[in-house]
């Protein structure tokens, strides 16, 4: 947007959200029987620009403390290059999760659209969420190319939880990010 303001300065650069209108059609919801149940997705992706990303093991924690509030129903999200994830996942997530692999981009949008919050990495669902202006917890890499000032989502600014990670986070830096995704969850 920088960009186009240097070429022109007099482009109008508002619009309106959601950018990406669809009907809430809940197919997702009613063939899980997720009744009033808060969806929340987690896209453990590792591709796009997912320098700044949680440990596979880390989305894992964040999960079981999301998975333990009240009324919530934990859903695991994969596109065509997250299979290594899912294989990984499946194992080591309770029963009661749901690993979904959405058939078409629409089922994607659709459930996207049907959820309370996504949690992800910098990755073409969490852009998806923003055009749909669901919340997310979206992490970034801390360098520009990589920063959320460059890759935020164009969802409302109070739907957005952007954080910045370094590729050496500790462990407390992970309880602030638990921390905060629960804030953004209620």
């Amino acid at each position: 947007m920088d960009l186009a303001k240097l070429l022109d300065g007099n482009i109008n650069l508002t619009y309106q959200v959601p950018l990406l209108k669809l009907d809430n059609k809940q197919k997702f919801r009613n063939n899980n029987q997720l009744a009033s149940q808060k969806i929340v997705l987690f896209h453990p992706g590792y591709g796009g620009s997912s320098d700044g990303n949680l440990t596979l093991e880390d989305y894992l924690k964040l999960a079981k403390v999301v998975r333990n509030l009240p009324n919530v129903q934990v859903v695991w999200v994969f596109g065509p290059d997250d299979l290594d994830a899912k294989d990984k996942i499946k194992g080591l997530i309770p029963d009661t999760d749901i690993i979904y692999y959405p058939p078409t981009l629409l089922d994607y949008c659709f459930l996207i659209r049907d959820s309370e919050l996504l949690i992800s990495t910098s990755t073409g669902p969490m852009h998806l969420a923003g055009a749909l202006n669901i919340k997310t917890v979206s992490f970034f890499g801390n360098s520009l190319f990589a920063s959320s000032k460059r890759w935020a989502t164009v969802s409302e600014t109070s739907k957005q939880l952007n954080i910045e990670i370094d590729k050496d986070y500790q462990q407390d830096f992970l309880k602030k990010i638990i921390d905060l995704a629960v804030q953004k969850l209620n």
